[in-house]
């Protein structure tokens, strides 16, 4: 499918992007700067609040729509139970 071909060519390009540089080729690292291969967990012991809510108006229409799609059908649902009662 298309977001498994899309992730795995992700994947690659940042594959690339670390192990060369200027054309010539380097050791792979992580976003921490170590040896891609390395077997080490990181813990970053530090949690914070991002936000919450939409960051912008098209994302609340989306939202705002959905909502109303859902209760529609949930309001159809309901009535062709009782109808067929």
């Amino acid at each position: 499918g298309y977001s498994t071909t899309f992730a795995a060519r992700r994947t690659a390009r940042r594959t690339w992007r670390r192990t060369h540089v200027n054309g010539e080729e380097r050791p792979a690292l992580d976003a921490f700067g170590r040896p891609d291969d390395t077997d080490e967990t990181v813990i970053i012991p530090t949690w914070r609040y991002h936000s919450s809510g939409y960051t912008n108006n098209g994302d609340r229409w989306l939202a705002s729509m959905a909502a109303d799609q859902a209760r529609s059908r949930r309001e159809e649902a309901h009535s062709a139970r009782k109808f067929a009662a």
